[in-house]
């Protein structure tokens, strides 16, 4: 719910090694500007993804620093924030759309062998 109503998602889980990363998914599909730390974990799979469907979809940061900066660049340029609230909206949609159709050939073949083995289906 409160990715619906902020403009930027700082992942705070990410600047934490201990955290081994946070999810940045919720806050793409809900039109946010991602900024992220270095330690994204299991989710660098995901960040790569959206990075190759748009390389403004999540923005990857050092620390603190450089939080600030990008922090200040994006309240500052609306077509800037724009530029990347879009772009994680629409590579997480993409992405996710993909795993949905990956799903539903997985299930739709399982569905089929099954039905042909039993001799429902030729």
């Amino acid at each position: 719910m409160l990715y619906r109503v902020t403009p930027i998602a700082v992942v705070g889980g990410s600047f934490l090694p201990s955290l081994s990363g946070h999810n940045f998914s919720e806050a793409a599909a809900a039109g946010c500007a991602v900024l992220t730390g270095p330690h994204v974990g299991h989710f660098y799979h995901m960040l790569v993804e959206m990075w190759q469907i748009n390389p403004l979809a999540v923005k990857q940061l050092t620390g603190e620093a450089e939080l600030l900066e990008v922090l200040k660049e994006l309240l500052g340029d609306s077509k800037a924030l724009e530029a990347r609230q879009g772009a994680a909206k629409d590579a997480f949609s993409i992405m996710s759309h993909g795993v949905v159709n990956r799903v539903w050939n997985l299930v739709s073949r399982f569905a089929i062998d099954s039905q042909q083995k039993r001799g429902i289906v030729d």
